[in-house]
């Protein structure tokens, strides 16, 4: 079980930003506007599932982005592997 986990900041695992807004500004706010594509939250939602099995995580508590489609891909993607998933949206930066 992991309790608190970011599916929508897969993709900038490890970005460097030299102070928290920096890299809420330069990377994080970029990377899950881009989490209102449907397409893209599922893409990302099935690597992410992927990624936690093997690591024996099943259940995790998950930050989504503000977009619905990024909470509706995760559902469907630990749905479609049995895993448990208590998530939402986040607000997003300004």
């Amino acid at each position: 079980m992991d309790t608190h986990i970011h599916y929508v900041q897969t993709g900038i695992i490890a970005a460097f930003g030299s102070q928290l807004i920096d890299w809420l500004n330069h990377y994080t706010f970029v990377e899950e506007q881009r989490f209102s594509d449907p397409a893209y939250a599922w893409q990302v939602a099935e690597s992410f599932c992927d990624e936690l099995l093997p690591n024996g995580t099943t259940t995790a508590l998950t930050s989504c982005a503000v977009y619905p489609e990024s909470v509706d891909a995760l559902f469907k993607a630990a749905s479609a592997r049995n895993m448990r998933m208590a998530a939402g949206k986040v607000l997003d930066g300004p």
